[in-house]
């Protein structure tokens, strides 16, 4: 039995997205979102602007317009952990099933609490250089 844990589109393509931009770090290119959004064929460019402005905000990455323009990464690949996008995204990644373990007397909600912790162990362990060397 191997089933894995629902993923956030927004998160999916901020990973795919960063993970192309890790592959440029340390050249002198610009990745535009356009040639990204291209490239997978299926990430659309207004959502990847969205993603793009707010990892800008986070410092995760800088931007540069014009014809030359696009996006690289403000520090190394191995810098930048996956916990730290998750954070600036906003998103979470839940493991209750949508359920609400907040309620009182909930026996199962220790357990849920001790994945989460690792789960966000796991994400503050691993690197934009992670996702490119998979």
């Amino acid at each position: 039995m191997s089933s894995l844990l629902p993923m956030n589109a927004r998160l999916h393509y901020a990973f795919l997205f960063l993970a192309a931009l890790a592959q440029v770090y340390g050249t002198k290119d610009w990745l535009s979102l356009q040639a990204f959004s291209m490239q997978t064929g299926f990430v659309p460019q207004g959502y990847l602007e969205e993603i793009a402005c707010t990892l800008r905000k986070a410092g995760i990455i800088k931007a540069r317009r014009g014809v030359h323009g696009g996006y690289q990464l403000l520090h190394t690949p191995s810098a930048i952990n996956l916990y730290d996008v998750v954070v600036a995204l906003e998103v979470s990644i839940p493991l209750c099933g949508g359920m609400s373990c907040a309620r009182h007397g909930c026996q199962l909600k220790k357990i849920w609490q001790r994945l989460q912790e690792g789960v966000d162990a796991e994400l503050r362990s691993m690197t934009l250089q992670d996702l490119i060397v998979l």
